[in-house]
């Protein structure tokens, strides 16, 4: 339940070793890269030099690109032929198909890369024809859909002509064109006196003439001058064509059809090519991409004429095992030095926790990963989360639901999915958790079954919900001024531990005892007494190791107390929800026959309405009580993490 201790490492080794080292340790996946310049400065090593990536992954480079372009082109039309209804994304997370896997051996950059433009030019030979077709295809109808949309404004506006009087002549051009509307009035004097024809046959936009202009050839720049603009791909479409306006609409519409039947039975080709070749083509991508990441390390090296520096960290546990790996790839010739880190806060960090508490490490990362010097929180967020989260939608129904869904996208996504094995089991943790509390306090879809809670309804007596709210608010802040104190004697800092640790301690325990007096014996008691002292004596020590406005903090610190007090905000509003929705049913019932299918859509309607809110809002709520009041009383964060060399795709295996 820590942080998982790491080893510094130095690598040295022949210029010739690297590529097979680096693959090695890649494929291991159990060695963190750390920039060697940023850790300990050029001007200590002399004769050194940063070494540089390979100019190979130039080509690397263009080719994934390649590569990912043709890739995107065929998702995309894949995700247009085959469009995925909202049962489809449900079903996606209840997904269990493992990603078909494409084997390569382990060899070196140069080779893959070679494979990997060969993979490029078939694919250019199976689809970049087609691709280039379908563009074509695009082009033509866009063309065709514009130059139908002028001619039936021309149609609106009352205009007829036969289209094959427009063109270039010998001496004469016939065009359309739109006009600014400010510049129209210019346009017809400057064809007055020149010999330019204008009439105009519509409207291009709303205020913008459109017009059929007849000029002598060359003039073209001069007509542009006065506003005009050539709408070149409607002139491009009709040039060639004959009959009145009517006749050229009928034509273009089913020149339109025939191509978006051409351009259907195109896509449906490239989809199902992709879908029979897609596993091949992410897993070429994902090869290349890991060769990219895994040389541009590179830069985080030093280097002599013929001598490579690696440096970084390997985990404990794994020391032995990594110096074998190294020592193999090398074939001896390099030498490893392996040393208890000097400074513990240049170490990465990975959170190493038992089995059930794993999940949870995903939240705290999702907050920031903690330093090297500080306590890894995943344990009390495994403990009180659920708590939290079961309090605040505290419905046992609500509960049992989650957990099914929960269990079932474990049971099928989560074999094949880390992430969503993660959040599922956080959701499984969190269901149970609300279904105990609902138990005890009666909500079964709120009060639609009557029953009656095994501890207390907190409808009928929401002090004692706020209670147990703010004495978990007490239990929480206090252990993480518990962890602060611990934290702050580890470093040696003892102006932290007595002014920012044990002061505040003493705050809350003193404050805790008087408030038990008060209720229990009056204002006078012992217990009252004693606590204010205590109360008293940790605001002066606050005071005296910080200053004076240390004591305005008071108000600051009670309010993370009482910021508690949202479970019962929480538990008060999906039991109030539930019950309205319950009434709102009841009454609908009252309408006879149809009130009964009145009252059931009511009810399912409103009740995944109140399971989605609350749920969404317990989970934030949750959240926010751990990252603000909890983690603000030791935790900083900002850890770096463990991000060892490791061979990345779900379609990519390597084999040694």
């Amino acid at each position: 339940m820590a942080i998982e201790p790491m080893k510094e490492v130095f690598v040295f080794c022949l210029d010739e070793k690297l590529p097979d080292l680096l693959k090695h340790l890649q494929l291991e996946g159990n060695f963190h890269v750390d920039d060697f310049w940023e850790e300990y400065g050029v001007e200590k090593f002399y004769g050194l030099e940063k070494a540089e990536p390979p100019e190979i992954l130039i080509d690397v480079a263009e080719v994934l690109t390649q590569i990912s372009r043709i890739r995107d082109s065929l998702r995309d039309i894949h995700a247009r032929v085959n469009p995925a209804s909202p049962i489809d994304a449900l079903k996606s997370y209840f997904s269990a198909e493992e990603p078909i896997k494409v084997e390569f051996d382990l060899v070196s950059l140069e080779k893959n890369l070679e494979k990997a433009k060969e993979f490029l030019e078939k694919l250019r030979e199976d689809v970049q024809t087609r691709l280039k077709e379908l563009d074509e295809i695009n082009e033509r109808i866009s063309a065709l859909r514009e130059t139908r949309r002028i001619l039936r404004e021309i149609i609106k506006y009352g205009a007829e002509f036969d289209v094959s009087h427009l063109g270039e002549g010998e001496y004469v051009d016939i065009k359309l064109f739109h006009v600014r509307s400010e510049a129209w009035d210019s346009l017809l004097e400057f064809a007055e006196d020149e010999p330019v024809y204008v009439e105009q046959v519509g409207w291009y936009e709303e205020g913008e003439p459109l017009a059929v202009i007849a000029y002598p050839k060359g003039m073209e720049p001069e007509i542009r001058r006065h506003g005009a603009a050539e709408l070149d791909v409607v002139n491009s479409v009709l040039e060639g064509r004959e009959g009145d306006v009517k006749d050229v609409v009928e034509e273009i519409s089913r020149e339109i059809d025939d191509l978006i039947g051409k351009r259907k039975e195109l896509m449906k080709e490239l989809s199902e090519y992709y879908e029979e070749n897609a596993p091949e083509i992410e897993a070429h991508i994902e090869l290349l991409e890991n060769e990219r990441r895994l040389f541009e390390t590179l830069e985080k090296m030093a280097m002599t004429e013929r001598t490579y520096l690696v440096y970084g960290w390997v985990p404990e546990a794994e020391e032995d095992k990594f110096i074998e790996i190294v020592q193999k790839a090398t074939n001896g010739y390099c030498e490893v030095i392996v040393r208890d880190p000097e400074d513990i806060e240049r170490m990465p960090v990975r959170l190493r926790n038992p089995r059930p508490f794993r999940p949870f490490e995903t939240l705290v990362e999702m907050f920031s990963l903690p330093k090297p010097t500080e306590i890894d929180p995943t344990p009390v967020m495994t403990i009180f989360f659920p708590i939290y989260f079961g309090f605040i939608l505290t419905d046992a129904a609500y509960g049992a639901i989650l957990t099914a869904a929960a269990l079932a996208i474990r049971l099928t996504r989560g074999r094949v999915d880390e992430k969503m094995k993660m959040f599922s089991e956080i959701l499984i943790y969190s269901g149970i958790a609300t279904v105990i509390l609902g138990v005890l306090t009666g909500g079964y879809f709120g009060n639609l079954f009557g029953i009656k809670p095994l501890w207390i309804d907190p409808m009928k007596d929401p002090i004692t919900i706020l209670l147990v709210a703010l004495g978990f608010g007490v239990l929480q802040v206090g252990l993480g001024l518990i962890f602060g104190m611990r934290i702050a004697l580890k470093e040696g800092d003892k102006k932290a531990f007595l002014g920012e640790g044990l002061s505040w301690f003493l705050v809350l325990v003193g404050g805790l005892a008087a408030v038990i007096g008060v209720t229990q014996g009056g204002i006078t008691s012992p217990i009252t007494l004693a606590g204010a002292g205590i109360l008293g004596l940790g605001v002066l020590l606050a005071v005296a190791m910080t200053g004076p406005l240390a004591a305005l903090d008071t108000v600051g610190f009670m309010g993370d107390i009482l910021s508690y007090s949202r479970l019962l905000a929480g538990c008060l509003s999906t039991s109030g929800i539930a019950m309205v929705v319950n009434l709102l049913a009841k009454m609908a019932k009252q309408i006879g026959v149809i009130g009964y299918l009145f009252a059931a859509v009511i009810l399912v309607l409103g009740h995944i309405f109140n399971m989605a809110m609350n749920g969404l809002g317990a989970f934030v709520h949750s959240l926010r009580l751990h990252y603000v009041e909890f983690f603000g009383q030791f935790y900083e964060g900002g850890g770096k993490k463990f991000d060892p060399l490791k061979v990345e795709g779900k379609h990519l295996v390597i084999k040694a």
